[in-house]
């Protein structure tokens, strides 16, 4: 009896780890292509993900100070100086765009620069050979992180090194999620009694948020074309020179 539970529990750990072993190769991430880079590629490499992280960093600096737009809706904002701030708060109704918009939003700011970063020409006169696919970018906006992947291929050589890229991903750490959570307490708090600044309400979001609100009513119309609350929302643990500023506008 004793040396049948013994055998019954090998075959079960046997079984238990083929199967493990089986699980592992069916769904392992195939997402993340790049294997070892040859030395001769890595230039291009390091470049590409320097480029792909800095047009990234770009993009949500630019959607933040034009309200999470890179194309900002022309019938629902402001033209102030050359910038076009969006409405948040408009004929009595509430037009905050969901984060699933500021997400093709960012991929759309970060495919129509990502190539003015990117020196192919100059790879190019050092003897690298590229070739790159059609690509699009898929981008991620959550608590603390936003994560920007390129999807496409581009396979490079030089000399006898070659790689074949794809499916490039950065990550990097970003506060634009707290930023948009506050910009919507303080619309729905504006929406509670609209054309006035509730400075309780602002002052409780401050604390919940972690944040900096600045609001600034104008009403020269004659500038703007309509009365507004304009509002400028940052993370106050962000000492950054160039600190992300989240920008919109309320009717007032």
């Amino acid at each position: 009896m004793f040396k049948k539970g013994q055998l019954t529990i090998f075959i079960i750990i046997a079984i238990f780890l083929v199967t493990a072993v089986i699980l592992f190769f069916v769904f392992r991430d195939n997402d993340s292509k790049v294997k070892e880079i040859p030395q001769e590629i890595s230039p291009f490499y390091t470049n590409l993900l320097f480029c792909l992280e800095q047009t990234s960093g770009e993009g949500i600096h630019y959607l933040a100070a034009h309200g999470g737009y890179y194309n900002v809706p022309v019938k629902s904002s402001i033209i102030y100086f050359l910038d076009e701030i969006p409405y948040y708060y408009l004929n009595n109704e509430n037009i905050i765009p969901p984060v699933s918009v500021i997400e093709k939003e960012l991929g759309k700011y970060v495919s129509e620069n990502l190539e003015s970063c990117l020196d192919f020409r100059g790879f190019r006169e050092q003897g690298f050979n590229i070739s790159v696919g059609p690509y699009f970018i898929l981008t991620n906006i959550i608590e603390g992180e936003i994560s920007v992947k390129m999807k496409n291929t581009i396979t490079v050589s030089k000399g006898e090194g070659s790689a074949t890229l794809e499916n490039i991903e950065i990550r990097f750490k970003n506060d634009f999620i707290n930023l948009y959570e506050a910009s919507f307490e303080v619309v729905n708090s504006y929406s509670q009694k609209p054309g006035f600044i509730c400075l309780t309400c602002l002052d409780n979001i401050v604390l919940n948020y972690d944040v900096d609100i600045k609001s600034l009513p104008v009403n020269d119309i004659s500038v703007i074309e309509n009365n507004i609350i304009w509002y400028f929302i940052t993370n106050k643990q962000d000492q950054a020179e160039n600190k992300l500023k989240l920008i919109f506008v309320v009717e007032k």
